[in-house]
């Protein structure tokens, strides 16, 4: 047939072809390869290969490994590593978990904070959800007695109401009545502070003396980011700190931008007016000078 004609006539062109040359330039590093190969219509033409030779010096150790005869699987192997049983590094098997232990933990932490009454914060004064400094009737607490804070309560029953009315008439009948000392303007006295205002000493009396004996030193221009532990780091090393107090903001719970220290010696509290003062803290410039006293 035809095509048995055509597989023979290409049989013999193959052998026809002349036979590779290969030639190596041993100045240039240059190995060329030249070979004839036929196409389709049966023309003849040359193909030359140029490979590049780059020689590398080895350890002799590493020369040695490459002598070893090869054993196991790739025992029947030519030279050079087999990427079908010959391995870089060593297996790692790794097993997939779809629900892990800690998953459990935070979804059950989850579902717990889910079933959390959301109106955490109870007010101090009317026992409303809200926190006690956002209170609408904060300052009306001094002119309520008991009864009237638990009557503004939201959702206060009534009998609640009657029940203190009742155990508040009781005990007034059986204990002395104690007047409710108040300043000229009106404000509210705390009952600890009611025996300094009446006999006109200072409402601190001998705990706000004590604390203007002790050496504190003031403390501003701090940045808002600042920490009590920052400022012990700071002031630790002139002496012995007694007492910290960083103002902070009650909300955002942010540094107002000044401090407190008190020290137990009054030398080290000078020494460290001397040291800190002027110094570059963040980006500001802190300004340390002695806290006056609460009097003043």
């Amino acid at each position: 047939s035809d095509w048995a004609q055509e597989m023979e006539d290409a049989e013999q062109m193959k052998c026809q072809l002349p036979a590779p040359v290969m030639e190596y330039d041993k100045s240039k590093g240059i190995k060329r390869e030249i070979s004839y190969q036929r196409d389709e219509d049966g023309n003849l033409f040359k193909v030359i290969s140029e490979l590049q030779v780059q020689v590398r010096k080895l350890s002799k150790n590493i020369a040695r490994r490459k002598e070893w005869k090869k054993y196991g699987a790739a025992e029947s192997d030519g030279p050079g590593p087999n990427s079908a049983n010959t391995y870089p590094a060593e297996e790692v098997f790794m097993q997939f978990v779809s629900g892990r232990p800690e998953d459990e933990v935070e979804k059950q932490a989850d579902d717990l904070a889910s079933k959390m009454p959301k109106n955490i914060a109870t007010c101090r004064i009317c026992r409303g959800p809200h926190f006690t400094t956002r209170c609408p009737f904060k300052d009306r607490q001094d002119s309520l007695d008991p009864d009237q804070q638990l009557s503004l309560t939201p959702g206060a029953p009534s009998s609640a109401v009657a029940g203190s009315n009742a155990a508040a008439s009781t005990l007034n009948a059986g204990a002395p009545t104690t007047p409710v000392v108040k300043e000229a303007g009106g404000k509210y006295i705390p009952p600890g502070l009611r025996q300094a205002a009446t006999s006109g000493g200072s409402p601190g009396g001998p705990m706000d003396k004590r604390r203007d004996d002790q050496p504190t030193i003031r403390v501003t221009n701090l940045p808002e980011d600042t920490t009590e532990e920052d400022l012990a780091n700071l002031f630790n090393p002139f002496g012995k700190i007694h007492r910290i107090f960083l103002a902070k903001d009650k909300l955002t719970m942010v540094s107002k931008g000044f401090a407190f220290i008190t020290y137990q010696r009054k030398e080290d509290a000078q020494k460290a007016i001397t040291g800190v003062s002027g110094f570059g803290y963040g980006n500001l410039i802190l300004k340390v000078e002695w806290a006056r006293p609460a009097n003043d």
